[in-house]
This record gives structure tokens, sequence and C-alpha cells, in this order.
């Protein structure tokens, strides 16, 4: 049995090595960003929906370069512990009540409190400290400037985005080209029809599935690279009788319709649960569409000889479609009493040393300097290669948009499956829309 002093000497050898590593981060992150002048202690509030996660990737390592700053985290609890009816307008009363200089959002939050003037304009702050924005990928900092004067009020470490994935040896098999990063939505249908009836062994083989990337959300994809809008009242349910929508909509439901593609949601048993009921790991569809956490999910189980290249374009409006998710955007508060040194914490998150680190943890995302990723480049460019939509575009990510687009897949995959024809379909979605929107019409105006 390890006596106490022997216990007591393990103990302080174990935190004498962990202080010797945070020494070498920090000495090696030392000068990332221009330490601001203080005297004193200085307390930096940082609104964070999660702290322990917030302090042990950023805000232990910042308070090592600046000894003389605490980082004080009100908790919010209160605000995420129910259901809200109104997320935003209980975050704008939490900012309102405990005044953090800097704020973490998402992409919502940022927009509405740009737009409510309630965050700091970063342009100066970039030029006056000589901040290298240029090394920051230039899509998410556009999709970042708000408003008519694409004013930049924030920034973002890291971000999330699709790509497709496909199985090279199959594609090998049948003697058919790769993807393409840039290929249109007709070409992508053209490469998944390929594989209609083909059978893996015992197996049937797909061109097209994916666990995230469902009928409805393929939808949403090929909405999204042509721009097109959905219906937010009953009043404009005709807007999906447009050629645009009618044309999209029968591209899918022949997807599904040849057997070519695989809905997992409509066939998705508690006995197929995990990483083993995903066809594109079996071998069993040629292309999958999902997140860049996927690369480390193939690299790491070896199942597949695939590629990767960006998800399909609509040819008119090229390099444009992808949907970036950017979960936390480091904003300032505009009644903050410590700009500058809230800068300095913003600086510090997008510094060359912090990417190198997040670049590490596969569940980060992808980093918004991509020099850090370039050692991968293969895989990772066609992440970078297309334009989000901005702020003043077509994004289809509210509740009701996805709410709609589920309610239209539900028609149309019976159509795919023998059970309506186009026609029954269309007006079944019609008739469900209309109640619902008439419902919630009548609800905003009680």
């Amino acid at each position: 049995m390890m006596r106490g002093s022997e216990r007591r000497r393990g103990a302080i050898r174990k935190w004498l090595v962990l202080f010797s590593v945070w020494g070498v981060v920090s000495s090696a992150m030392a000068g990332c960003v221009n330490k601001p002048v203080v005297q004193g202690r200085e307390t930096l509030k940082v609104m964070a929906v999660d702290e322990n996660q917030f302090m042990s990737r950023y805000g232990q390592f910042f308070m090592l370069q600046h000894t003389n700053v605490d980082i004080q985290i009100p908790s919010m609890l209160q605000v995420y512990s129910v259901e809200k009816s109104n997320l935003l307008e209980e975050i704008s009363d939490f900012i309102d009540r405990e005044r953090p200089d800097v704020l973490d959002l998402n992409l919502k939050q940022y927009f509405q409190l740009a737009a409510e003037g309630k965050l700091l304009h970063l342009d100066p702050f970039v030029s006056g400290h000589e901040f290298d924005l240029e090394r920051l990928h230039p899509y998410l900092t556009e999709l970042l400037r708000a408003g008519s004067q694409r004013e930049l009020y924030g920034l973002s470490p890291t971000f999330s985005t699709q790509a497709l994935y496909y199985n090279k040896e199959l594609f090998d098999r049948y003697g058919i080209s790769y993807p393409e990063s840039n290929m249109s939505w007709q070409q992508f249908q053209t490469l998944v029809q390929r594989f209609a009836g083909q059978r893996n062994g015992d197996a049937p083989l797909y061109g097209y599935s994916s666990m995230s990337v469902p009928m409805d959300q393929l939808i949403r994809l090929m909405a999204l690279s042509r721009q097109l809008r959905l219906p937010e009242s009953s009043a404009e349910l005709s807007l999906l009788q447009a050629p645009a929508w009618n044309q999209l909509f029968k591209e899918v439901v022949s997807l599904y319709q040849s057997g070519a593609a695989y809905d997992q949601h409509r066939d998705f048993s508690q006995s197929k649960r995990g990483l083993d009921s995903q066809l594109f790991l079996q071998g069993n569809s040629a292309m999958t569409i999902e997140d860049s956490s996927y690369v480390y999910l193939l690299t790491n189980t070896g199942k597949v000889n695939w590629g990767v290249a960006s998800i399909p374009i609509d040819p008119q409006f090229p390099q444009r479609g992808a949907d970036y998710v950017v979960p936390h955007i480091y904003a300032i508060h505009a009644q903050t009493p410590n700009p500058e040194l809230a800068w300095s914490l913003i600086a510090f998150l997008h510094s060359e040393e912090t990417a190198k680190m997040n670049a590490k943890v596969s569940s980060t995302g992808l980093s918004a300097r991509r020099d850090v990723m370039d050692a991968k480049k293969e895989f990772y460019e066609p992440f970078y290669s297309l334009r989000p939509p901005t702020d003043l575009d077509v994004r289809l990510d509210t509740t009701e948009d996805l709410k709609t687009l589920q309610t239209i897949s539900e028609q149309l995959y019976r159509v795919a499956a023998g059970e309506l024809t186009y026609e029954q379909a269309m007006s079944m979605i019609t008739a469900k829309l209309s109640a619902v929107k008439s419902r919630g019409s009548a609800d905003g105006s009680s």
C-alpha cells in the first residue's frame, strides 16, 4: 500500500508536470497578441454557455498570459434550464442584467444583437491593433459582416460545414469518374443514379445515403444553392408551385424513387443504431454528405477508401450554397467599460497558437485560420471552397422553415414509395402548411 507521504510526493510530481506543460504552452503562446497595459487586477466578464469548456479551452491559457486578469463567467443555467418561447429575448435580457464584456453567441443571436446595437463595431480594433484579418477564412468573415453596411461585430475561431464524401473503391469497381468539387446538382444526381439496382454482395448498394442529410435536409441544401425562399404565411404558399421549386421536388423524388438514394431516417430501428448503421461506413453507399468531423471518423475507422469534394452547386450561383454552422461567435458588448481588454481576449482566441491547439481537438470543427489546416489540405480544402449565405440572403434555418421542409419531405417520400402521385402530394403539402400557418397567424394576432 502506498504511504501518505508517497501519495503526496506523487501528487506534487503530477502538479509540477502539469504546470511545466502550461509553462511551455504559455511561453509558446506569448506574443500571439499584444498584451494590454493594465494596472492592478482586472476582471473580464464573459458570457459563455459552457463555463468548463470555455475555461479549459481558452480561459485558463488566456489568464496565464494575462496574470493580472480574472475571467468571470455568470451562470446561464436559468436561461437554458426551461424551454423558452423566445430564447433570443431571454439572452438579450441576460446581457442587460449581467452586462458581460465579451459575448459567446450563435449566428441568430449575433445578427439580432448586432441589429439592436448591442455589439461593438470591431473594424476599428482590427485596424488599430494591426490584427491580420486576412489570415482568417474570408468567407467566414464575409458571413459575419452584418447589416446593409456589412460591418464586423464579432469573430469566430471555428465553424463547421458539409462536404460530399465518396467511396473510391465503389467508383473504381463500376468505372465511374470520382465526384468533383463545384459539380452541379444535376451531375450529382446522374452519379447517384449510376448505382441504382446494384448490389454489394448480399446487400443493396446505394448511390447516396446520409444520417445527417436525409431528404428534408437535402432539399434544404439544394434550395440554398438556388436561393429559393419558403413561404412564411398561408398567403405565400403559391411559392411552392413555382417552376424552380417544382423542378427541385421532382429531382429529389426521382433519386429516391429509383432506389439509388436511401433515407435511413425512414428505416431506422433500434437494432440499427450506432456507427454500424451507416451505409457509407459499411461500404454500401457510394456517396454521403456529412460535416468535417466525418474526416476524423473515416481516418480512424479505416473501413473505407474515401475521397471528398465540395457539396454540389447551382451553376447560376457558382461557389455559393454551403451551410455554415457557427456556434461560437465572440463579440464585445457595446456598453463594456473594458473594450481594449475584451478585444485582447478576442484576438487571443483567433491567434495562430490557439488555432493550433483547437486543430488537435476533433470536436472544435474547422479552424477559421486555414494556415493551420495546410498539413491536411487535401481533406479539408472542399470545406473552405464555397460561400455561405449571409444575413441578407435566404438561409432556410428558422424553426418554421425546418418544420416546413419536414412536412414537404414526408409527402414527397410517399410519392417515391408509390403511395401518392406528385399532384396528390403537393395538394396535401399545401393543405397541411395552410393549416399550420393559419393557426400560427391566429395565435400571433390573439
